[in-house]
């Protein structure tokens, strides 16, 4: 069995070295910038174009007046590419970008377009939740409400930009009521308010009620209450005492104008001993 001897067998081959190895030259790494034909250049046109509405919003919020789509096309400054080598170039109008955004824009529910405006040209305007520019329209819209929910002001500077001072001022004359943070005084809800209602406190009752110093334990106030002959509005309702006693059930009255019988049974217990043989 010479097969199995350790001189007969067979070695693995060794690798052949390679040109780049022998001569000592690395290979060449493709270059990071290049573009890969195979794939689209824009990958992210969707998130691009959702971008540049958002931006859009913002200008014309900033703006808040009627403005031309040409305008807008221009403030977003649009660049595509020019080729293989070449530099980017601005958007043309009536391209790709321009049908694009105005169709969305057209649409968006947070813009007022109107096709008759700048002479067929269409305007174009920012929409806010509420359509309110100033210090009248705000109060014909509090006129309006018909709940005795606020209005937030975070909603009225939607599109507002004024909204705090006509807010403020309007406090001022009691035209509307206002509840401010404690800390920045900024407001936060507005209300309708009639001026006609308010009455002037006499100096000397109002000096009297806020020298009145309030218990500081919630407790004390409720035993203050009582023993001044007042029920606290935090008084534990009183619970009826239930009754424990079984309930007597009440007895079925017998049926009445019926007869009862076994008639159909007679034959059962009639006596057949006379038929015996």
């Amino acid at each position: 069995m010479s097969f199995l001897k350790p001189s007969s067998a067979t070695s693995a081959p060794s690798p052949t070295p390679s040109n780049s190895s022998q001569t000592g030259k690395k290979r060449p790494r493709p270059d990071p910038s290049a573009p890969v034909y195979s794939q689209p250049e824009n990958t992210s046109s969707g998130l691009e174009t959702m971008t540049r509405v958002t931006f859009a919003l913002d200008y014309l919020k900033e703006n808040d007046k009627a403005m031309t789509f040409e305008d807008v096309f221009k403030y977003l400054s649009i660049q595509e590419p020019g080729g293989p080598g070449a530099k980017p170039r601005p958007a043309p109008k009536g391209g790709r970008d321009w049908k694009l955004l105005t169709t969305i824009l057209q649409r968006h529910d947070k813009v007022e377009f109107d096709p008759t405006g700048f002479k067929g040209l269409g305007s174009y305007r920012y929409r806010p939740k509420h359509n309110v520019r100033s210090a009248e329209q705000l109060k014909g819209l509090l006129q309006r409400q018909t709940s005795s929910v606020g209005i937030k002001v975070s909603e009225l500077k939607d599109g507002w930009t004024g909204a705090i001072d006509a807010i403020n001022e309007l406090d001022k004359k009691g035209e509307i009521l206002v509840t401010r943070n404690q800390k920045t005084g900024q407001p936060l809800l507005v209300w309708q308010n009639d001026p006609s209602l308010s009455h002037n406190i006499d100096p000397e009752f109002r000096s009297m009620f806020l020298s009145i110093a309030l218990p500081a334990n919630p407790d004390d106030m409720r035993s203050r209450l009582e023993a001044a002959g007042l029920k606290p509005v935090s008084a534990p309702r009183e619970s009826k005492p239930l009754n424990n006693q079984p309930q007597k059930k009440k007895k079925k009255a017998p049926r009445k104008g019926m007869k009862t019988s076994n008639t159909h049974m007679l034959n059962v217990f009639r006596d057949y001993s006379d038929k015996k043989k």
